[in-house]
């Protein structure tokens, strides 16, 4: 199977500093593996804050350097590129970020942001639409980009920024909670446009969420992710309606029912989850586990195919 862009084996570690430095470094995401194909495709990146979704997304767009593993871009390691297949890089595979305010320069007009796009990467080719084009299409006029960023409210901003991503028409793109600040209607519209660029221009989406709601209705495979490491993964469809990893099953019960009459019967164990489960060298869901076994405190459970294409790291469910 040819990838895109792919995730081999990817780790990133963070040291303490300070008065803290004697503590175990901080695995923010350990031993990651996926891709991104050729075939145009959204796959899920699912799990609660902490868990690296943010941390895979800038190992991905090359923001950050792994502690170990590589990030793969058409079967080259990004430090292997030649400037030319960087610079192809850099255009094929593109972020979208949920701050929009922390990714544009406050000093600049907006307009600023695709010039130095079309100066850095040699843009202009005949096939690039022009910035009218984009900008329409996520519901804007091209009077707003002689505006400064505190000129606009956050929606107005990120959609922008949605625009630059799709400017080059990439083939990938890193997308973290891309619709976080965008009202109701909105994010319909946004979800809407990313599902009609998968199609148009066989552009490939990783979607990172925690609102596994929005994760069923665009993604074609879903990757969980607990403390760094995968917990289970496969067709979205698949996990969503029958769960294996007991991880899983908690985030689809967290989902509120728009239903007045129901209430929920269950009780949450603060001091469970105020434990870091990055630390955890053996299974990492172990301790909020309902089936939780003498082995799953002592060594982590490889991920393991259960079905064609469904795969959970989990001892009591393989």
């Amino acid at each position: 199977m040819r990838y895109v862009v792919e995730a081999k084996a990817l780790t990133k570690a963070y040291g303490s500093a300070g008065v803290m430095r004697r503590r175990k470094r901080v695995m923010a995401v350990n031993d990651v593996s996926f891709g991104l194909t050729e075939k145009p495709t959204v796959v899920g990146l699912v799990g609660e804050s902490g868990s690296g979704k943010s941390t895979i997304a800038k190992l991905l767009l090359d923001l950050i350097t792994p502690t170990s593993g590589s990030v793969i871009y058409r079967g080259k390691s990004l430090g292997d590129l030649r400037k030319d297949e960087y610079k192809a890089y850099r255009r094929d595979v593109q972020g979208i970020f949920q701050d929009p305010y922390g990714s544009v320069n406050p000093l600049r007009r907006l307009r600023y942001i695709f010039n130095i796009m079309l100066k850095n990467l040699d843009s202009g080719r005949t096939e690039d639409p022009p910035i009218s084009e984009v900008i329409s299409n996520v519901g804007l006029d091209e009077e707003f980009l002689d505006k400064y960023p505190h000129e606009m409210s956050g929606g107005q901003l990120q959609r922008v920024l949605i625009a630059r991503a799709l400017f080059y028409r990439p083939k990938v793109i890193v997308a973290d909670e891309p619709v976080s600040m965008l009202d109701a209607s909105l994010r319909a519209n946004v979800l809407k446009l990313m599902l009609d660029m998968k199609s148009r221009y066989d552009t490939s989406f990783l979607y990172i969420t925690h609102d596994l709601s929005t994760a069923y209705y665009v993604a074609d495979r879903l990757i969980v992710l607990y403390g760094g490491v995968i917990a289970e993964e496969g067709d979205a469809r698949a996990i969503i309606t029958n769960p294996i990893h007991p991880y899983t099953s908690e985030l689809l019960t967290s989902i509120p029912k728009p239903d007045p009459s129901a209430r929920w019967e269950g009780r949450v164990d603060v001091s469970k989850m105020e434990v870091d489960v990055r630390e955890i060298e053996c299974c990492k869901f172990y301790h909020r586990c309902p089936n939780v076994k003498s082995q799953c405190t002592k060594k982590r459970p490889s991920l393991v195919e259960v079905e064609e294409g469904h795969s959970v790291a989990c001892f009591e469910c393989t």
